[in-house]
């Protein structure tokens, strides 16, 4: 759940139809939710309250989202362009994915 999670600050950026298409929320509602949440915690309890989210398509999710920004998967071209921005780091020491460029930025 905390990939999902961290996922937040840069979905809105990028990506944001798949996480919405994979379960079966609108972007919108998403949003919402992100802008009303307390804290990751409650994100995460009214997430999984949804009715299209159960362990196994979280478990897709996490196997797929992985690969977010990385060549030849959605989200690379803005990765590339974005890095400039929001992960400097990345820039010198070139990352594979979405997930990767979060993992060196809080390091």
């Amino acid at each position: 759940m905390l990939r999902l999670v961290e996922f937040v600050q840069f979905e809105v950026i990028v990506c944001r139809a798949e996480l919405a298409d994979h379960f079966d929320l609108t972007i919108n509602l998403f949003l919402a939710a992100v802008r009303q949440a307390k804290d990751n915690a409650a994100l995460a309890r009214w997430f999984l309250a949804l009715p299209g989210v159960s362990p196994p398509r979280i478990a897709e999710w996490n196997r797929f989202a992985a690969s977010l920004g990385a060549k030849g998967y959605p989200g690379y071209l803005t990765l590339q362009l974005a890095k400039w921005l929001f992960y400097p780091k990345s820039v010198s020491t070139p990352v594979g994915s979405i997930f990767e460029a979060i993992d060196q930025d809080e390091r």
